[in-house]
Formats: C-alpha cells, structure tokens, sequence
C-alpha cells in the first residue's frame, strides 16, 4: 500500500515557522519523524523569514503549521502527536 495523501488527494504541507532556534529545529524534527509514522505523503519545510511567519498570523515560535492551519504555537509538539495531527487531518483516523 502506498502513502496516503491529504484529504484533498494532495501532498500535505507541513511548515514548521520559526526564526532558528534549537526549539525551532526540535519542532522540524520531530515532524519529519511524525511524517515517517504515519505514512501520509507530506512535505516538510521550514520557514524561517520573519516576514512569512508574521503572513501566517503568527506571533509565537516555534509554530507548526499544516496545510495553512496553525496546529500549534511556542510549543514542541511530540512526533506521535504530530502524527495524529495528520492521520486527522487526511481523513483516515479510526476515530
């Protein structure tokens, strides 16, 4: 079975937002690990121009993004948690 894609049928965009930090790399990490678990097709960037981030609406770092939806601000999310985010996300939980 191939990797399954967001629920619009499209690669998801995940955008770890923040400025450089160590926290900021733990956040991109950890969803690169998250994308790993639950085999969903997803890219990862990071976005670190103070510019963009502030375009995305947000004011705290580091910030996870997915899809143009702030999942999480000044936080590190956990890679499981993450990865339940985008089982969610692509329509496929069990829930």
């Amino acid at each position: 079975m191939g990797k399954l894609l967001g629920s619009k049928g499209e690669v998801m965009k995940v955008e770890v937002l923040g400025a450089g930090s160590t926290n900021c790399q733990k956040l991109y990490d950890a969803a690169v690990e998250a994308v790993q678990l639950s085999d969903i097709e997803a890219d990862v960037v990071k976005i670190d121009q103070i510019s963009e981030i502030v375009k995305r609406g947000v004011l705290i770092t580091p910030s996870l993004v997915v899809d143009g939806n702030v999942i999480a601000s000044g936080r590190i999310m956990k890679a499981t948690e993450i990865a339940a985010v985008l089982t969610k996300a692509s329509g496929t939980s069990d829930a």
